[in-house]
């Protein structure tokens, strides 16, 4: 069950929608990208938020912030797929545009919140 005060959170909901956004945006992609790709983009862009909530629900600080920092690193990954589709030509620029608005408030507020996190602990 996911935290109620989780749920609270906007990184919550704009991640669901950063998830279902790469799944529509890697439906475009040449079959050939399934194992490649299509596969990577989409676990790693799952592990942003599934990172979080696994966080969330431990015990410690430091195994907080391991669990967001390991979100994060997801979520840079996903970043440098999304580059890597416009520089192949797989999406076009309207596509890639709204998909990098949405990437950058996902990272905004994902680096935010580790950062309120780290500055509770102390």
């Amino acid at each position: 069950m996911i935290p109620p005060a989780l749920k609270k959170l906007r990184l919550y909901y704009d991640c669901r929608k950063f998830i279902v956004v790469i799944y529509r945006l890697t439906k475009l992609l040449p079959d050939d990208e399934k194992y490649g790709l299509i596969s990577q983009m989409r676990r790693a862009a799952i592990s942003v938020l599934a990172n979080i909530v696994e966080g969330y629900g431990r015990d410690s600080d430091k195994e907080q912030l391991r669990f967001y920092n390991i979100a994060l690193a997801s979520f840079r990954e996903v970043e440098c797929y999304l580059l890597v589709l416009k520089d192949l030509e797989y999406i076009d620029v309207l596509k890639f545009n709204y998909t990098s608005e949405l990437k950058d408030k996902v990272g905004g507020q994902l680096v935010n919140f580790i950062k309120t996190k780290k500055e509770k602990k102390w």
